[in-house]
């Protein structure tokens, strides 16, 4: 019996369909018979089941801001010019862009949108054109970023992602947490100077091919290379941030250190005893800078702060809690 591939893998595609439609039976009529229509493999029609996705997108999406070159040319923002080909993006999402006004304002920033909403861009715009103009005046080396994440694995994706952004602009990074090595290497090297990715090395790294590729001048590997270097951006947790404001050895990375920003992602995290913590921290963290409530400009993130059908605000609510959080005056606190 001979098997007609085309047939039998369009037969396959379809019952796969017939499949969805009766385990995850969707209500409203109107749109079961749209995604059915969807999910059906006709002639010369779109596989919508192979190698695409999502299938049935309901979130809508996200407002569309300026390009970054716009922003960059907005007089009242001051940007470094430089950030255009950095955060090279036809455009930002429009809370991206309120985001970076606010934070540039000087304003405690909370930014709540949806998972994968580009909520890392947004505090790193401000924070990369502060570097940046460091840079240009010959500023010396110094933490004027600390972002902490709940997770070692948050703050291991960041390392991925700031290399090739970063890679080339003389901003330096980075990561002290549990797996910091004290000293050495790294295994697939280190670059000797800075300079951008080549097209083949940013390949490998989407590929996930890391080991292939060698660490950018700018990423500070070792615990030692980051007492010594006083990277820019510094990515933690929380309970390593801790014991770097105990340990001496550790504590020249802030004393008298140019501090600036304070982030903490998945800040709705911070609550009951550990929000007491961290509120405690972040104050430590300020009096050893030297530095007040108005001279660190604190920025949250989340996905999971949203409007209720309840009668609590939730905005006044989420000001509050930041207010208490970073020990700053509710009015010197934005919600995006």
């Amino acid at each position: 019996m001979s098997l007609n591939p085309v047939q039998f893998g369009t037969e396959v595609i379809d019952q796969f369909g017939r499949y969805l439609m009766t385990t995850f039976p969707i209500a409203d009529s109107a749109m079961a018979a749209q995604v059915r229509e969807h999910l059906t493999h006709g002639v010369g029609g779109d596989d919508r089941l192979i190698g695409k996705g999502p299938y049935v997108y309901l979130n809508r999406p996200f407002d569309q801001g300026p390009s970054v070159a716009d922003l960059c040319a907005d007089k009242a923002l001051d940007l470094h010019p430089a950030l255009k080909s950095i955060f090279a993006f036809d455009s930002v999402h429009k809370h991206q862009e309120l985001a970076l006004r606010s934070v540039k304002a000087g304003k405690h920033t909370v930014v709540a949108t949806g998972t994968g909403s580009g909520k890392t861009e947004a505090f790193l715009l401000p924070i990369v054109d502060h570097a940046l103009r460091l840079r240009d005046a010959g500023e010396p080396d110094g933490v004027v970023a600390v972002i902490v994440y709940p997770m070692n694995a948050l703050a291991d994706d960041q390392l991925r992602r700031l290399r090739p952004l970063l890679a080339g602009t003389r901003v330096t990074f980075g990561r002290y947490t549990g797996a910091t090595p004290d000293e050495g290497d790294p295994e697939p090297g280190h670059l000797k100077q800075s300079r951008a990715y080549t097209k083949g090395e940013l390949k490998l790294l989407a590929e996930g091919k890391d080991e292939k590729v060698a660490l950018p001048w700018e990423e500070c590997f070792s615990r030692e290379e980051i007492r010594a270097r006083k990277p820019r951006l510094l990515l933690t947790n929380y309970s390593q941030l801790e014991y770097l404001l105990l340990r001496d050895k550790d504590l020249e990375l802030f004393r008298k250190a140019p501090l600036k920003f304070l982030v903490f992602d998945e800040v709705h995290s911070y609550t009951g005893v550990l929000g007491s913590e961290v509120a405690c921290l972040i104050r430590r963290l300020r009096h050893v800078t030297g530095k007040g409530a108005t001279d660190v400009v604190c920025i949250g993130t989340s996905a999971t702060v949203q409007e209720s059908d309840s009668k609590v605000d939730a905005n006044a609510a989420t000001r509050i809690f930041a207010t208490r959080l970073f020990g700053v005056d509710e009015p010197t606190v934005d919600l995006v």
